[in-house]
């Protein structure tokens, strides 16, 4: 067996990913009114917790606010300012309280009603030198944005009228891949915000792509609500060990956070079963059946929103040394190996009982099964054993189109500005999330998020539709082939004979791409003790409190390049014929 052991990201690194994303949230809200202590009569400097020196004044009728760049380096000042912001936090966030109550505020009317996520803002427009762009606001009944570029200094009027309450606010984050600037508007007028001595690429991006601007939905101690009840989707069961938080274990409370979100984002209103556990003798599996999986801890009911999916983890029964195993791609902070393996049945039945696992069997049609060549299979797996999990792709196999694979409020732009603000924080994070999978799109090599988008400018292509680009199965990135585990489950299959000769890209495959194909038996031939304990379901479930449905399974006929382009939007998830 191949094996990769430098270079892997740990499931640690993950939750840092996600971590910082929080961080950046509570430093906007808290950095933001800490600058509004600072307005006063004539211009008061401060450092911003975004790597700028920030220049405030402002009288009855216009704030004006200038940006420097720092002479600082800025992943000292963010995290040694860190640590002075939640020191003072309580202090700081009774100036901005509101009377109103979390989720008041209005992400374009967004389908998804939700708490969770919330916190990510919501994407006003980017406007270009010269261009003008107007919205309405919870707080603000209008909201203009007038942009302009003179020299190295850009310049942004922003103007506010028609306040509703006298308690209400709006915090707005102004964006470009090398600048990040909060800025919170208690009063109407005109706003005006300058960034001074920019270099070219500064230039250059914001003349082709403008200034972001992003709102968050709500005022901030709702926005503080909102984070943490995200957090309550993430935090348990994060170790082997038998501790509530860092046990193997979902805790209650977190299998409750993520069950309320399924209700709430992908409409499925999960069921108790009468017995969480179905026993199956080996001799019940065969290679080629598909393991269908979902664990209620943040990760998978974060996949099942983006992608439609209703499980978040896929795996293969085959024989691997005549062993009849379960092989999958890993990183499972719960899970004892990592990356591409296979384990004994058994042995892979305790494990994932001891994760929490909701596990069905999914049968091939027995003409399918007969077909199933395990050699090949076998090989394809041995091929690529040990190799780290797939990172590199995680995103790009569910996003497919410029704008229809986003949840909620969510749009490219939005994303890429977290990543680049990842990328000054944490280089490694974004290295392996999302810049090589942009490089090989663009066909360049070791750009880092800001040079990305300078290239971005140069081959006249948006940030949507780089990301929508087909993620292509012969890219071999820094650490191997990268497979997630849908992937991982698609080629075994398509190395198997199963799909036939068509031609497709394993690296476009989710979850739910691989449960629809119409290769899986629905005549219910199940054993006794599957019947009793699921009497409606076609297949097989041996782990779960609740009730595994699959929408749309085996009900789709293979062809050649499928899911490159389709669409994944909740609540319906339609998905038009061909794409």
């Amino acid at each position: 067996q191949r094996r990769v052991h430098g270079g892997q990201l740990s499931s640690q690194e993950m939750a840092k990913c996600l971590a910082l994303l929080l961080v950046v949230v509570l430093l906007c809200h808290c950095g933001a009114s800490l600058a509004e202590n600072l307005i006063a009569n004539g211009f008061k400097v401060s450092e911003t917790e975004f790597g700028t020196v920030r220049f405030h004044k402002s009288d009855a009728q216009t704030s004006r606010t200038v940006v420097f760049p720092s002479r600082h380096d800025e992943n000292e000042m963010l995290f040694s300012h860190l640590q002075n912001l939640l020191g003072g936090f309580s202090s700081r966030t009774g100036l901005v309280q509101s009377a109103e109550p979390p989720g008041d505020g209005s992400c374009d009317n967004s389908i998804y009603k939700g708490t969770e996520f919330r916190f990510v803002p919501d994407f006003k427009g980017s406007p270009k030198p010269g261009e003008h762009v107007e919205w309405v606001a919870p707080c603000f009944q209008h909201t203009s944005a007038a942009f302009s570029i003179s020299g190295t200094t850009a310049r942004l009027e922003f103007t506010l009228s028609g306040k509703k309450s006298l308690t209400c606010q709006e915090l707005y984050l102004f964006a470009s891949p090398q600048q990040f600037h909060p800025e919170i508007f208690v009063l109407p007028g005109k706003h005006v915000i300058e960034w001074k001595d920019l270099t070219a690429d500064e230039v250059t991006d914001l003349s082709h792509h403008g200034i972001r601007i992003f709102r968050f939905c709500d005022q901030t101690w709702a926005t503080i609500v909102e984070v943490v009840k995200t957090a309550k989707m993430f935090l348990g069961g994060l170790g082997l060990g038998k501790f509530p938080i860092f046990g193997s274990r979902v805790p209650k409370y977190m299998e409750q956070a993520n069950k309320n979100f399924l209700r709430e984002a992908v409409g499925w209103d999960m069921v108790e079963r009468p017995s969480p556990v179905v026993k199956l003798q080996e001799s019940d599996v065969h290679p080629g059946d598909f393991v269908a999986i979902l664990r209620l801890d943040g990760i998978d009911p974060l996949i099942m929103w983006g992608s439609g999916s209703h499980i978040g983890h896929t795996a293969v029964v085959m024989r691997v040394d005549n062993i009849l195993s379960v092989c999958e791609s890993q990183d499972g902070w719960y899970w004892p190996t990592h990356g591409i393996q296979c384990t004994p049945w058994a042995k892979w039945v305790e494990q994932a009982a001891a994760a929490d696992f909701h596990v069905a069997i999914l049968p091939l049609k027995p003409e399918l099964r007969a077909r199933f060549d395990n050699d090949k299979a076998e090989a394809q797996y041995k091929s690529v054993a040990g190799l780290p999990y797939g990172y590199h792709n995680f995103l790009f196999g569910w996003i497919d189109t410029p704008r229809d694979n986003y949840p909620a409020h969510l749009v490219a732009e939005t994303a890429l500005a977290v990543f680049a603000l990842i990328d000054r924080l944490a280089p490694k994070v974004t290295e392996r999330f999302i810049n090589q999978a942009l490089n090989f799109r663009l066909g360049t090599k070791g750009l880092n998020m800001a040079q990305i988008y300078a290239e971005m400018d140069r081959q006249d292509i948006s940030p949507a539709d780089l990301i929508a680009k087909v993620e292509d199965d012969s890219w071999v990135y820094s650490d191997g082939p990268s497979m997630v585990c849908s992937v991982f489950a698609a080629s075994i299959y398509k190395a198997a004979g199963i799909l036939g000769d068509i031609e497709i890209n394993a690296t476009e495959f989710t979850p739910r791409d691989v449960y629809t194909l119409n290769i899986f038996d629905t005549d219910n031939n199940r054993p006794a003790q599957c019947e009793l304990a699921d009497p409606q379901q076609p297949w097989c479930q041996i782990l779960g409190k609740y009730r595994l449905t699959l929408p749309g399974y085996s009900t789709l006929a293979p062809y050649s390049h499928m899911n490159e382009h389709c669409p994944s939007k909740a609540p319906l998830y339609i998905r038009p014929d061909g794409c």
